[in-house]
Formats: C-alpha cells, sequence, structure tokens
C-alpha cells in the first residue's frame, strides 16, 4: 500500500513538472532577441577568400576556397547589396548570386550556377518566392509562401556583421537556401577570446549556433568567431575545443 502511494506521489510530481519545464524552455526562447528588430550595423562593401578545410589531429584535408563579393547596387530601382559567392577546389565550380534589401537583408533574388550553367533562380516579394529548378526534369517557376521573415543562407555573415555581439548576447532569426526547408537558428554570445587563426591573433566573441531540425529539436550547428570591433566573421569551427572539426577561416582580402 505505501509503494502504491509513492508511486502515485511520484507520478503526480511528474505530471507537475512537466509543464513547468516546457513553460521554462519556452521562456528560454523568449530570450533570444529576433534579429529582424535590432539590424544596426551597416554593410560594408567587401571582397576577400575563405579557405574551407577538414582538420584530424595534424592533418588537413578537403581543402577548397570560397570568394566572396559583396557590393552595393540597385535593383528595380531599389538600394540594395548584391552577394557574389564563387566556391573553387572541388570537382565543380559552385556560383551563388543574391541580391537583399540594403536596409532590412530580406532577400530580393538568387540564382545558383553549377561550372557557369543556371540552375536555380528565385524573386521575391513579400510572403510569396516565385523558385524555378533548371535540373528538374520538367523545369516550371513555382511560387511558394514564405514567412516575411526569413533571410538567405548564403547571407549568414552579413546577418552576423549588421548585430551588435557587444550589446546582445541571444538571436534568433530563419534563413532558407531556394528549393530547401527554411531552418530556425538560436546564437548565443559565449565568451570573449583571442583567436589564432591564419590571420594572426584576433580578438573575437566566440558564437554559439544552434538550429531547429525538422522534428524541432535542436542540434548543434557549431561555432562562428566575429571580429569584436568590425564585426566581420573570421572564422567557423564545428567544435573549436577538439582535435577533429571542419572549418574555414577568413584568409585574404582580394
Amino acid at each position: 500500500m505505501k509503494k502504491l502511494i509513492y508511486l502515485s506521489i511520484v507520478l503526480c510530481i511528474i505530471l507537475f513538472l512537466k509543464p513547468l519545464a516546457t513553460i521554462g524552455q519556452t521562456a528560454s526562447l523568449d530570450s533570444f532577441v529576433n534579429l529582424n528588430t535590432i539590424l544596426k550595423r551597416k554593410i560594408k562593401e567587401d571582397n576577400y577568400l575563405n579557405i574551407n578545410y577538414q582538420k584530424n589531429g595534424e592533418n588537413f584535408s578537403n581543402l577548397s576556397t570560397l570568394s566572396r563579393r559583396v557590393v552595393d547596387t540597385e535593383y528595380q530601382g531599389e538600394k540594395c547589396i548584391k552577394i557574389v559567392e564563387i566556391q573553387s577546389g572541388t570537382k565543380a565550380k559552385n556560383k551563388a548570386v543574391s541580391i537583399v534589401d540594403r536596409g532590412t537583408l530580406r532577400p530580393v533574388y538568387y540564382e545558383a550556377s553549377i561550372n557557369d550553367t543556371l540552375t536555380q533562380k528565385a524573386r521575391f516579394d513579400g510572403e510569396t518566392m516565385i523558385f524555378s529548378d533548371s535540373l528538374a526534369y520538367k523545369p516550371v517557376e513555382k511560387k511558394i509562401a514564405i514567412s516575411p521573415s526569413l533571410f538567405l543562407s548564403t547571407t549568414f555573415s552579413e546577418l552576423m556583421e549588421s548585430v551588435d555581439f557587444n550589446r546582445y548576447s541571444k538571436v534568433r532569426f530563419q534563413t532558407i537556401s531556394p528549393g530547401r526547408t527554411p531552418h530556425e537558428f538560436f546564437v548565443e554570445r559565449i565568451k570573449p577570446v583571442t583567436a589564432s587563426l591564419l590571420m594572426g591573433k584576433i580578438n573575437c566573441w566566440l558564437l554559439k549556433f544552434t538550429v531547429i531540425d525538422p522534428n524541432s529539436k535542436p542540434v548543434p550547428a557549431g561555432y562562428r568567431y566575429i571580429d569584436r570591433e568590425s564585426g566581420q566573421v573570421i572564422a567557423f569551427k564545428t567544435a573549436p575545443d577538439a582535435l577533429s572539426y571542419l572549418s574555414y577561416e577568413r584568409l585574404m582580402s582580394l
């Protein structure tokens, strides 16, 4: 009888605490500021090279480079930013061109190509994305409803640069790669570090990224090093203290 009473009490405690845990989790997520509301920094024109690699102990492998050019432009009479990315060192040359609103960084136009052959194209109009995939069996334009708060995944660095992480420690935002499911990211400012990188020693903020998967579960999404003065993304690592990790580093200006 005592055992039955004890089990009943334990069950009641579990049932009572479960909603509290849910409330606690919601409150924790609510502590992350929506990036749409804190875009402060003006994105500067830039032209630089990233080196991507995998490190296992002392060995480097899977080397490739990503050149990024960021310029002010106009698109259909609106002030915008144009971002051109070209990845080399792989079997194919992958190129992506993104045009976003200069003030809000919201997507306006996107296209991707492989070896100079256009493969994808997307135009954005508020809550609608008009998308076409040239590699499909029967390429057609599709109108897809999207959240007006989405950003392009190719603008990750610009999104981070637009936030003053000296002031904000927790940020959330959503990105989309045209043709794929949108993802929501949660960013936490972990600590200030002096990072020893290919460019030398740089005073950075270490940011931890978490992404919500299709099953609504949080999944680790690596760490980024942000220059505390300029706000630029200097490097990415899947695990900053591990002996083996995937990484990219800003290597040089072009």
